[in-house]
């Protein structure tokens, strides 16, 4: 864990009001007054509103003297990354009674893990792990840790100590009460330096769902941004073992995702009468730009742990500055716009590093009353080149109620009606396209759907599901099915409609359901790899010469596709669809596709199709009256052909006059 230092980033000002008028610029939202006593270098650790509100990067935080000028800083924390156990040498081996000693070289760096390596599985024992610089004299660094390999994977090999330096580890291995077990090596984390102090926080449990194997716990922690080492459970249950995963829950690009961090295990144990415990997670991760984590802990067939809290443990951050007078300093925060700014102090970073200094009074965090968010892109242009919409066959209004980049989601309506690739579509406002860029499956929807039972020749059910619109792009198809012990084949077609209106049948998907019956109702699942032409479907389950199988809960899940563009507000916008001669549009705006991905999106809507242009495309020949309407037109089509092809053809012949 190494001290690492952020040179800042600042939004330019004009130079009047950095230098002229004392203040907290329009452009950062938050400020905080620091006061320093007497001229000098400061240390202040920023609170955790501050890391909370700051951008992610923490580039956007300032300080301004009483002056208003710019006071350059650095910003100091330990770096949780990761430090991977490493094997050490000279590994040696042997029993000593009933104790199998191992040791090794450690290096001589910071240790503060030891982790053993072994083939041996159904094992537990107490173990001790000794430090020592001479391999002569040896100190007792963890008594009584349990080492073990048990059911499910569940083990611990490893053994965390008080970080110290050493050269040698020594490992003895308690096998009075079992047979020895072979030891092939072990690995040791070292670490370069001490680790600087860190500080626990309490977490929120935001909600738990325990399933059939397994618990789900969502916390947030109390600030955004966090440089995490380890997450800790508060646990009542005395003897236990579980694996936890960790995971990171934010928001990127408007998608809700899960990033794991971290996996490990925890215990609550009485090895061979030393009871030990471990309940903590190391994570060495940062939980940039979000507040929230899921622990995932694995619990085979044992039943849910009791958890009475959950805690990380993190690394504050401090602004290390010199304060050229007494007086008042702002410190700024809360600006998505700031571009980098180097200061030339992370040069000589390492020799502040660790160091103490004085800690500065400071006032609370306030909001800016001047806030006024800068314009995102200035220099994009909002409009493109005009456009001709007689070819389209709909459209519909859209609604950005705020300046600034807009998400604009695509409803079931406007992909139904669209091309499948998604070509035609045209933002238009004033006869002027607005440029966008498709974000094309950023995230995925589900809707509960209505099906009715239809009994197919037997051995078959047939379950009927009818869809809001045609051409409805899917990918998933869930279900409840019972807790009975049961194996079918199920299939998913399309009753979609050919050229003359004629249905067919089209397969989507086939999967194979089943339940054990062990851990009762299950929900079942079938990826749809194709998309429905038809507003139809039915779902067949082939029963074999069991009783029909009962499920519920149907749900479809599709894909969502949305513009990104930027709008500078006002009305008269609207989405065109519908053209099957448009191919992709080609804006400049993709030369700043990133910067327009990273910005935060004002959620625009699609509003009701009153009025909006239709046409022949909307025609559903799936439909009774169609399919008439289809067979009369052809019919009438038919007459008329027989018609003019009577009229056309030559009159026959008079029949010769004798």
């Amino acid at each position: 864990m190494r001290a690492f230092f952020l040179s800042a980033a600042v939004l330019l000002f004009p130079a009047n009001i950095i230098a002229g008028q004392p203040g907290v610029p329009p452009a950062w939202k938050y400020y905080q007054e620091i006061k320093a006593g007497r001229p000098g270098v400061y240390k202040y650790k920023l609170p955790l509103e501050v890391l909370d509100k700051a951008m992610p990067s923490l580039s956007d935080i300032r300080l301004l003297d009483a002056s208003g000028k710019e006071v350059p800083y650095i910003l100091e924390a330990v770096r949780p990354a990761v430090v991977m156990a490493g094997d050490l040498a000279d590994f040696k081996s042997r029993i000593e009674g009933t104790k199998t000693v191992l040791t090794a070289a450690a290096g001589g760096g910071y240790v503060d893990s030891v982790t053993l390596e072994t083939p041996a599985g159904g094992f537990i024992k107490p173990a001790d792990v000794y430090v020592s610089m001479d391999g002569k004299n040896w100190t007792l660094s963890a008594g009584g840790v349990p080492v073990f390999r048990q059911y499910r994977d569940s083990e611990n090999l490893s053994a965390g100590i008080k970080p110290v330096p050493a050269k040698y580890i020594k490992v003895v291995v308690d096998d009075s009460r079992s047979a020895p077990v072979p030891f092939t090596g072990l690995q040791a984390r070292v670490l370069p330096r001490v680790p600087a102090s860190l500080e626990t926080l309490a977490c929120a449990v935001i909600s738990r769902e325990d399933h059939a194997s397994f618990s789900r716990l969502s916390v947030r922690l109390p600030a955004r941004n966090l440089f995490v080492f380890s997450v800790g459970l508060t646990v009542s249950d005395k003897l236990f073992s579980r694996m936890v995963s960790v995971s990171a829950r934010s928001l990127e690009d408007g998608r809700l995702v899960s990033k794991h961090m971290a996996s490990g295990a925890i215990f609550t144990t009485d090895a061979s009468g030393s009871p030990a415990s471990r309940t903590d997670v190391p994570v060495y991760a940062r939980l940039q730009g979000t507040d929230e984590m899921v622990l995932d802990l694995d619990n085979g067939n044992s039943q849910p742990l009791d958890i009475k809290s959950v805690k990380v443990v993190y690394a504050p951050v401090y602004a290390v500055f010199q304060a050229r007078s007494e007086g008042v300093y702002r410190l700024l925060f809360g600006n998505r716009q700031a571009p980098a700014r180097t200061y030339d102090l992370p040069g000589i970073a390492s020799f502040l590093t660790g160091k103490d200094f004085s800690a500065p009074a400071a006032g609370k965090v306030e909001k800016n009353p001047a806030f006024a968010e800068a314009e995102a892109l200035p220099n994009l242009d909002v409009f493109g080149g005009a456009i001709d919409t007689a070819k389209w066959l709909y459209s519909t209004p859209v609604s950005a109620e705020r300046a600034g980049v807009q998400g604009l989601d695509l409803d079931l309506r406007v992909m139904s009606r669209s091309e499948r690739s998604l070509s035609d579509l045209r933002l238009v406002s004033d006869n002027k396209q607005v440029p966008y860029i498709l974000d094309r499956d950023y995230t995925v929807r589900e809707m509960d759907i209505p099906a009715e039972k239809k009994v197919g020749a037997y051995p078959v059910t047939i379950w009927r599901i009818k869809l809001p619109f045609k051409n409805i792009p899917l990918i998933r198809l869930t279900a409840a099915a019972p807790g009975t012990v049961f194996q079918r084949r199920v299939t998913l077609y399309d009753t979609a409609s050919d050229e003359s209106g004629r249905a067919y049948r089209r397969p989507l998907g086939s999967a194979v359901w089943s339940n054990s019956g062990a851990g009762g109702p299950v929900t079942c699942s079938m990826g749809i790899p194709g998309a429905p032409y038809g507003d139809e479907l039915e779902l067949e389950v082939e029963n074999g010469d069991n009783k029909p199988l009962e499920i519920s809960d149907l749900k479809l899940y599709y894909p969502v596709s949305r513009l990104i563009f930027k709008w500078k507000g006002g009305g008269g916008l609207r989405l065109y669809y519908g053209n099957r001669e448009a191919g992709y549009p080609a804006y400049d705006i993709s030369l700043v596709e990133t910067e327009l991905l990273s910005e935060e999106k004002q959620a625009a809507s699609l509003e009701e199709d009153k009025g909006g242009k239709k046409g022949w495309g909307g025609l559903k020949l799936s439909g009774a009256v169609s399919k008439a309407a289809f067979w009369i037109v052809l019919a009438a089509v038919a007459a008329l052909l027989v018609f003019l092809i009577t009229r056309l053809l030559p009159p026959p012949p008079k029949p010769a006059v004798k």
